[in-house]
């Protein structure tokens, strides 16, 4: 994809003969830009090679300059990405929106053209895809039929030396999916209304809950005191989406919204409809990355917020300890466990004397192992004795 690269910044950027040279051969002014024949890395550092041709303010190159790409400088594409275009405007549709300053409207792609009305701010503009170079300046034109108008979209917002909005643009590109997410909790309480009609003033027929993400069915450009359809206003989505809603632990609300909800407080503008980006159905295992806790699993996809429970493991009974018995192989005729209080004399006897005897066994048993091991401890030593006395 082909860019170009304009020079927000308040002083002249150097365009240099090769990438990494220490003398310019002209200058990049503010507002101004220049369109990449291609990039290079040089010493870690990016630069963007201009093809010959270029046109300065001191004189014209004849042949390949290099521009430095720093903080100062923005990059913008010159064709519109049609892949990630909304889905209910045109693919070769681009919008803009001058969130710092209002921009002034030409009647033809130069300075020198009659100004024919201006964009105020927080307003959005819907302008044709193809974009044109003029005096290093990138136009575009305004996709309505309301004439022919021209914005500029390298126009620096700073208009005063020192200017606090140095290194930011007049226009700045609005990616639009057609997926938005609902932050109007961001800045205000409550619930983002929608409305009968995209107008400020339409009755208000239903309202949005916070942070839900939906797809919007149309977008509008409205002026402040005109029609949906416009190339400059206000930027309006069309929601119709039926959400669930939980009011108690089993009691969930349908609840439907089928209206038309504001991009940005037409005032302040503090963005309450944020585009996202559209799902992506390649991706198949996630991965939670909220540190605070376990997220929430959902009964449904589109904005069901019934809570799933997880299901309870069964715990596996912890099995006793098997007790330590006393039972000894029967031999002789001796039972293996001792006899019951009432039974004969005989037999307890016979046990008293078996028990006496298991005793002395082990007892040998004892002793006879402690004096291997003695034997053997004094054989080792005798050993080591021997290979000392020899050393």
């Amino acid at each position: 994809m082909a860019y170009f690269w304009v020079n927000a910044s308040g002083c002249p950027l150097p365009l240099l003969p090769y990438a990494g040279a220490a003398e310019p051969v002209e200058r990049l002014m503010p507002g101004r830009c220049v369109v990449a024949a291609s990039t290079a890395v040089f010493e870690r550092r990016l630069y963007v090679r201009v093809a010959a041709g270029y046109a300065g303010p001191a004189r014209t190159l004849d042949a390949e300059c290099w521009l430095e790409v720093g903080d100062e400088v923005r990059r913008f594409a010159l064709a519109p990405d049609t892949a990630g275009a909304a889905p209910c405007v045109d693919a070769a549709t681009r919008f803009y929106k001058a969130p710092r300053r209002a921009v002034r409207l030409f009647d033809a792609p130069a300075r020198s053209g009659t100004l024919v009305g201006e964009a105020q701010r927080h307003e959005c503009l819907r302008c044709r895809g193809d974009l044109v170079a003029t005096a290093n300046e990138m136009w575009a034109r305004l996709d309505d039929d309301a004439g022919e108008r021209w914005v500029c979209v390298s126009e620096r917002a700073a208009v005063d030396a020192g200017d606090a909005r140095d290194v930011e643009l007049a226009v700045e590109p609005l990616a639009l999916t057609g997926y938005f997410v609902n932050c109007y909790g961001r800045h205000y309480k409550g619930e983002l209304p929608a409305r009968s009609k995209p107008r400020l003033d339409a009755e208000r027929v239903s309202a949005l809950p916070p942070w839900v993400v939906f797809k919007a069915s149309k977008i509008e450009l409205v002026p402040p005191a005109g029609d949906a359809g416009a190339a400059v206003g206000l930027l309006w989505a069309r929601v119709c989406a039926s959400l669930e809603i939980r009011r108690a632990d089993d009691d969930y609300e349908p609840w439907i919204v089928d209206g038309w909800v504001i991009h940005a407080n037409a005032n302040t503008g503090a963005v309450v409809l944020e585009p996202v980006a559209p799902p992506r159905f390649d991706a198949r295992s996630f991965r939670n990355v909220y540190s605070r806790g376990a997220l929430p699993l959902r009964c449904a996809p589109g904005g069901g917020f019934k809570v799933v429970e997880p299901t309870p493991r069964k715990e596996v009974p912890a099995k006793p300890p098997a007790a330590e018995t006393k039972e000894r192989p029967e031999d002789d005729g001796v039972p293996a466990t001792p006899p019951p209080a009432d039974d004969d004399a005989a037999a307890g006897s016979k046990w008293s004397a078996r028990t006496e005897a298991w005793s002395k066994a082990a007892w040998a048993s004892t002793v006879k192992a402690s004096k291997r091991a003695a034997e053997v401890t004094a054989a080792a030593s005798r050993e080591a004795a021997r290979g000392a006395g020899t050393g």
